[in-house]
């Protein structure tokens, strides 16, 4: 399988949240201080799964853990603090 150049920055990675902002960075490695990682996140129509680090704000943990289990079909895990 052939992943389209640009598909993260371009399509996944644009959060669209009314009154937030956020920084995204693409990197080789996760960095250390996530407060959440959704597992194997699934998406319709698309073959593979990917792992989600989140670094935002810890407060939006329950509605993304939510998301995360429920509609992108992954496994919500809190990574021990570093």
């Amino acid at each position: 399988m052939t992943i389209p150049q640009n598909l993260f920055e371009n399509s996944f990675c644009q959060p669209d949240i009314p009154e937030r902002s956020f920084k995204i960075e693409m990197v080789d490695t996760c960095p250390t201080g996530a407060y959440g990682i959704c597992e194997g996140s699934r998406t319709d129509g698309v073959g593979y799964q990917q792992s989600i680090y989140y670094y935002s704000n810890a407060s939006d943990a329950p509605v993304l853990k939510a998301y995360c289990e429920k509609i992108s079909r992954g496994r919500w895990v809190e990574p021990r603090a570093q």
